[in-house]
């Protein structure tokens, strides 16, 4: 159990989603995986947000402990100013840097907050950056050198670019539709193209691809694939796009099966997913709103979370004997917010930071969170993600109710015969596994008296310049993410 490990990110996909294409014959690999090992929808964290939900599944800790609360985060507690989060926000060891302190290789590509890379012997192709900056964001220096040799390389098939993808969220032509899904198969395809090339310098012991289109198919505003959307306008528009999407599937699921291929029958799989967020609807500004009633609050631009200026040392800002009043009253105020076609809430829940963030970091948090609706009905699928594991020791055909989140970094490397580290809050699912699997390692974890997980530190590296935030900035609110 303790041989080669590979991990599928599966960005966006639900149980909801994927099971009735495998009933359809769409994603037949996947079905196998699913049929033959271990199942479990996966607890995301609190709010139902992608940028700390990925920073829990790869630490094993949640919000209040690695310090991720969401894509963007404030600078300090005295400013307004909001920036992209990076690998510096995360506080906590991640599975790439648990795994190096073993002494095993790793293999991460298109994986959020991963950048800047901590000096390791990895091979890092982060997610979430520009591809003007994918060269010197990878890990290390010389790997792009190494996959120009692959014929037709190109490395905007493997950055971020958000341009493209406001078109086919958009809405618009099936044309535009197209031009998405033939870039998002370029895409996964290309990545599959490196894994394969950088195993010809010699395997490594933990391998991880995210592939990201299912999360793009989830973000549009039509809904146009998950069947718990239930939505029947647009007609036969809406099912061209739906055959589009399928042909998109069918190829994700070849692609999932030359992956696990490669790998071998010796290899332990795990597919995992975090699930879409959704945005605020674009039609309401929360800093306008927060504006208007003069309140002492500031939302972040993604509209997520709302921070409440307090008075320190005779600052301007609001009287801390009044902090919890005021909080109270600006909750209900939220929570009485009506879609303004629906007449339903806007808002289907706000948390405060010791509701959603309690731990040693929640200072940096916002004061509240806030789960948008935007009038529609409430979906399990935005709080479950999918939790697959497939291979040699793993039980056949098996469901777990659920897991949380913070459990996959902890099983993960149980898998690889990695100790884990104390101040993993996350539990090994001992249960996935066969109770009596040849060659299998009991489970270690370090001693609670040693020296704390300290992650590597990030070398000086190059930070997103003001025109390429501003360029991501301005796409993400087209889409409608960020205010």
């Amino acid at each position: 159990m303790s041989g080669r490990t590979l991990v599928i990110g599966l960005d966006g996909a639900t149980f909801t989603l994927l099971d009735s294409l495998v009933a359809e014959g769409v994603m037949p690999s996947v079905g196998r995986l699913m049929s033959e090992g271990v199942r479990a929808h996966l607890r995301t964290v609190t709010p139902a947000l992608a940028a700390p939900a990925w920073a829990s599944l790869l630490t094993g800790c949640p919000p209040g402990r690695h310090g991720v609360f969401d894509r963007v985060r404030a600078e300090s507690l005295e400013t307004r100013h909001c920036r992209f989060v990076d690998s510096r926000d995360v506080a906590c060891g991640t599975i790439w840097t648990i795994a190096h302190q073993d002494g095993l290789r790793v293999t991460a590509l298109n994986f959020p907050l991963a950048f800047p890379t901590p000096d390791m012997s990895g091979l890092i192709i982060p997610a979430w950056v520009p591809w003007p900056q994918l060269r010197d964001a990878s890990h290390p220096p010389d790997l792009f050198e190494r996959l120009e040799s692959l014929p037709g390389f190109n490395p905007r098939d493997l950055a971020t670019e958000v341009e493209i993808d406001v078109r086919g969220a958009q809405g618009g032509a099936l044309a535009e539709h197209e031009l998405l899904i033939e870039r998002q198969i370029r895409r996964d395809e290309r990545w599959l193209e490196v894994l394969g090339h950088l195993a010809g310098d010699g395997p490594t012991e933990l391998s991880a691809v995210l592939f990201d289109g299912i999360g793009k198919v989830q973000d549009q505003r039509g809904r146009l694939l998950d069947p718990a959307a239930g939505d029947s306008r647009e007609g036969h528009r809406k099912e061209g796009r739906r055959d589009i999407w399928r042909a998109y599937f069918r190829r994700l699921d070849r692609l999932v099966a030359r992956l696990c291929e490669s790998m071998g029958e010796k290899a332990t799989v795990f597919v995992v997913s975090v699930p879409g967020s959704r945005p605020a609807g674009k039609a309401f500004a929360l800093n306008s709103w927060l504006e208007e009633r003069g309140y002492p609050a500031w939302a972040v631009p993604t509209s997520n979370g709302i921070h409440v200026v307090v008075s320190r040392s005779g600052s301007p800002g609001l009287p801390a004997d009044q902090y919890h009043a005021f909080r109270e009253k600006l909750i209900q105020e939220l929570l009485d917010l009506r879609d303004p076609v629906s007449s339903q809430p806007q808002l289907a829940r706000i948390w405060t930071r010791e509701e959603a963030f309690a731990g040693p970091l929640m200072a940096l948090a916002p004061d509240l969170s806030l789960e948008w609706g935007n009038g529609e009905p409430p979906s399990a699928d935005r709080s479950h993600g999918v939790f697959i594991a497939h291979g040699p020791g793993v039980r056949r055909g098996a469901t777990l109710l659920q897991t949380s989140m913070l459990d996959v970094a902890p099983t993960l490397l149980h898998s690889l015969g990695v100790a884990i580290p104390a101040e993993i809050e996350g539990r090994v699912r001992e249960e996935i596994f066969e109770p009596e699997t040849p060659g299998k390692r009991p489970m270690q974890t370090s001693r609670a008296d040693s020296s704390p997980f300290v992650p590597a530190p990030a070398p000086p590296a190059p930070v997103l310049r003001v025109e390429e935030e501003r360029m991501i900035a301005d796409r993400l609110r087209e889409l409608g993410y960020i205010e």
